[in-house]
């Protein structure tokens, strides 16, 4: 018998060039997530149920990707808090956590 789903503790919303991206992706197991603006702007974000970073990008500065991994634990210290912003490409993600308060 397989063992129940873990209750998801987040979601992972994508906003392109101000406007949402698909539906909000539940934290639920590990994943790949590819937005592509044509061959020239490409950004794969991977999501897991704890975190989520831009796992890589074709934007010039990378500064997206240097911004590291969001998780569950560190998003109230971090200078962006839930949020990975590429500027160049006009991609944003957002962790929204799940309060169990």
């Amino acid at each position: 018998m397989a063992a129940a789903p873990a209750a998801v503790r987040g979601y992972v919303v994508i906003t392109l060039n101000g406007r949402q991206y698909g539906d909000p992706i539940p934290m639920d197991r590990d994943k790949i997530i590819t937005v592509r603006q044509g061959a020239d702007k490409i950004n794969r974000i991977h999501i897991t149920p704890d975190s989520v970073e831009m796992d890589s990008s074709t934007c010039e500065n990378q500064d997206c990707v240097g911004e590291g991994v969001i998780t569950l634990e560190n998003y109230k210290t971090r200078i962006l808090s839930t949020y990975i912003i590429c500027l160049p490409n006009g991609v944003q993600v957002e962790m929204v956590p799940v309060d169990a308060e």
